[in-house]
């Protein structure tokens, strides 16, 4: 690695005493030279601080620089500030206390960083611990834009990340009322027509466990609402407030964890349900998906399922096989697309717009 840029790698440290040294030795084990490090532990209540001054005369030796800083809790996006201020970098890489990166993550990151005008870049990760990923999640170069990143459609992963100082800056740094803290970055990096970009290599390995905070869901769903709300004069925004309905539905369903506010979400989706079966002898649905699972078993009725990327079998088809099949109406389960799927119904296969139903959520 030809570049002589000086990088401030970060670790924002809380109650990981169980992987915190597995970290710190994947960032000792980094493959380029010029760094420093930050690591500072936000008010542990485990052995925390005691593994990472027991790593300190490495670090010492490794870093050009190297800081450690242990306070009383306040908060993850307050701690990622105060490194911001101290870091002499002109580039940086966080990573969290329960995470590892791989030894070529910032060697291969600076690379493409310093060779672009983006504001950040990143590259892919593995999950590991309760999920393992098996296989790539970026299957190719992806520039990431405003857009597609607040429809949740296309957002980069943070733990595989390495940002502009001066960016950080330009934008306010971290939000310290926002728990959802990567996708608010992701959303201000790009809100003036800049754009963020994602590489196919895996950087990083992500560990999924219980303490997770990714895994509050009720918190998620608060704060993922409070960030769209920052955009109500965004033209996309009633469909963003749909997708963060729909994404977080979806998660919490594949980990077992509704929170009570997503069940009742649940709960008015398998009665709307409920009630078009009762009131229509001849159901269609549009879209094999999450929301379909949900209410099928509650839908008596059903004479076709269609989704462009269905196998076809049984009463699952392909959209071209609408205008073969003979329905009261059908039922749009994309929740969030639901202004597309209309137009694609109405323009090509002339369905009566009275025949489309939406849910209401």
């Amino acid at each position: 690695m030809n570049s002589s840029a000086l990088v401030t790698a970060v670790i924002p440290s809380y109650n990981h005493a169980k992987y915190i040294k597995e970290s710190i030795q994947s960032m000792l084990d980094q493959d380029y030279e010029n760094m420093e490090m930050i690591i500072i532990d936000d008010g542990s209540s485990d052995n925390s601080i005691e593994i990472i001054e027991s790593m300190i005369p490495l670090c010492k030796k490794r870093f050009k620089r190297f800081e450690f800083r242990h306070r009383e809790n306040k908060g993850l996006c307050t701690t990622l500030n105060e490194a911001i201020i101290w870091a002499n970098g002109e580039y940086i890489s966080i990573l969290a206390s329960d995470d590892i990166a791989l030894s070529h993550k910032i060697s291969f990151l600076i690379g493409k960083i310093e060779n672009s005008n983006y504001p950040a870049v990143f590259g892919d990760i593995k999950r590991i611990g309760e999920r393992n990923d098996k296989e790539p999640n970026i299957k190719e170069f992806t520039i990431h834009t405003f857009d597609e990143i607040f429809t949740l459609q296309n957002r980069p992963f943070a733990p595989s990340s390495i940002y502009r100082i001066e960016a950080l800056k330009e934008i306010g740094g971290y939000p310290v009322n926002i728990a959802v803290e990567d996708w608010y970055m992701e959303l201000k990096f790009t809100e003036n027509n800049s754009k963020i970009v994602s590489y196919p290599e895996v950087l990083t390995y992500y560990r999924r466990h219980n303490k997770n905070t990714s895994k509050n869901y009720e918190l998620i769903y608060n704060n993922f609402i409070k960030i769209v709300d920052n955009y109500k004069n965004h033209k996309l925004y009633f469909k963003a407030r749909r997708l963060c309905d729909i994404y977080l539905i979806k998660i919490s369903l594949a980990n077992n964890c509704l929170s009570d506010t997503l069940n009742m979400k649940v709960e008015e989706l398998i009665s709307q349900a409920k009630e078009y079966s009762e009131n229509y002898n001849k159901i269609a649905v549009y879209g094999n998906g999450t929301i379909y699972n949900l209410i099928k078993n509650h839908i008596k009725n059903i004479v076709a399922v269609f989704d462009k990327n269905q196998k076809e079998h049984d009463i699952y088809f392909k959209p071209d096989k609408i205008v073969l099949t003979n329905f009261d109406i059908i039922i749009v389960t994309a929740i969030g697309y639901e202004d597309d799927i209309m137009n694609f119904l109405t323009s090509n296969y002339n369905i009566d717009i009275n025949k489309i139903k939406i849910f209401d959520i």
